[in-house]
């Protein structure tokens, strides 16, 4: 009996421990717990761009190699009996190389490249192809004249060009002009395509290129003209003493912002932004009636101005006393050429002190034009354009 007893007072004791147990007769209590936090980056920087490369290209002032690959003397043996008449379309040019850099954004945000170049070595730079091959008689008919030119594919690189190469130079292409100063392009490159994706259980995220997508780029190469009329025999070689022809570019990548996001490719190149200018002095009109000024500046060359908006400006009247005024005008830029024009208002007018003014500064955010005129009279003017 006292067996039994002990048994059931122990199962008692333990269906009262069970019943404790439970929380349904809980006042209160406290919990705490930590969140999973799933976030992908979605900025990825991905460019290729060109580190180690022979930017290469060829004078041919005698037209011997241009005419060999066009097949106009047939044959290696036929330039032997190749006639003036046959080689003289392909004297004086530049022939580009089989080296050429290709940019390409495969980021998946857009970028703003910027492409600085400068001619080097010992011939002469010239920018218009008027100057290239002068007369005989004429001043520099003799001298070793180069016109170097940027060509800039029209269209998107957007094949993948670390598997297939680009070995063919895109056949659409727009030019810039080198000169003496160099030339910096800039360029903004649309983005790649990314996408979100979701692989295993649980899951695993992930942000990824498209495997369709290559992202968008650009191509350059060089080509332009030489004197045919000079003698370049001390171009030819590699000795120490030999002279040079060459180039200096420089390659940077930045992420665009949205300014430059908004500009639209200008002259009909893909991204092509614009041209800044190192120092110019191209040639300006300027017409006064009606107490209405015009001046419009078609800069020399190929110059391109960058669409900026106008900061400041000033002036100088003939008796050289600075003068500054309250309204800024409106500056355009004519699209596809290096034309800005502007029209000041008639508080520019013929009377008081800005009446005979001989100088106009007008500042930009990359550049500063100054409109000179040799008398406060004049309706013609002359213009420096200089970088900041």
């Amino acid at each position: 009996m006292k067996r039994l007893l002990a048994i059931l007072i122990a199962g008692a004791m333990a269906m009262t421990l069970g019943v404790a147990a439970f929380a349904d007769q809980a006042t209160s209590g406290d919990f705490t717990g930590d969140g999973d936090t799933t976030y992908i980056a979605t900025d990825v920087y991905s460019v290729l761009l060109p580190t180690t490369l022979a930017w290469d290209f060829i004078l041919d002032p005698q037209g011997l190699v241009g005419a060999y690959r066009s097949g106009t003397v047939g044959s290696e043996n036929a330039l032997a009996s190749a006639t003036p008449e046959q080689l003289a379309p392909f004297a004086g040019k530049i022939i580009p190389g089989t080296a050429f850099p290709v940019v390409q954004n495969r980021s998946s945000y857009d970028v703003a490249l910027s492409v600085d170049i400068k001619v080097t070595g010992d011939a002469v730079v010239v920018a218009s192809a008027s100057s290239v091959s002068p007369a005989s008689g004429e001043d520099g008919a003799t001298a070793n004249n180069v016109l170097l030119e940027v060509d800039i594919a029209t269209a998107a690189i957007t094949s993948n060009i670390v598997e297939t190469a680009v070995t063919t130079f895109p056949a659409s292409t727009v030019s810039q002009t080198l000169d003496d100063k160099g030339k910096s392009l800039s360029f903004v490159l649309g983005a790649a395509n990314y996408v979100f994706s979701a692989t295993g259980t649980p899951p695993v995220f992930s942000y990824a290129r498209n495997a369709d997508s290559f992202g968008n780029g650009t191509a350059l190469q060089l080509s332009g003209e030489v004197n045919k009329n000079a003698d370049w025999s001390a171009f030819v070689g590699d000795a120490p003493t030999t002279k040079k022809v060459g180039i200096d570019a420089k390659f940077t990548i930045a992420k665009a912002t949205e300014e430059d996001v908004a500009i639209a490719s200008v002259d009909g190149a893909y991204g092509f932004k614009g041209v800044g200018m190192f120092t110019a002095k191209p040639t300006a009109a300027a017409a006064l009636t009606g107490g209405m000024l015009t001046v419009t500046i078609t800069a020399a060359g190929d110059y391109t101005f960058p669409a900026e908006s106008l900061t400041s400006f000033k002036g100088v009247n003939a008796a050289g006393n600075t003068v500054t005024f309250a309204n800024m005008p409106a500056i355009t830029r004519s699209s596809g050429n290096a034309v800005m024009a502007f029209t000041l208002a008639a508080s520019w007018g013929t009377t008081g002190a800005n009446a005979g003014w001989t100088e106009l500064e007008l500042t930009f955010p990359s550049y500063v034009v100054v409109v000179t005129k040799a008398s406060a009279a004049a309706t013609t003017a002359t213009v420096e354009i200089t970088l900041k």
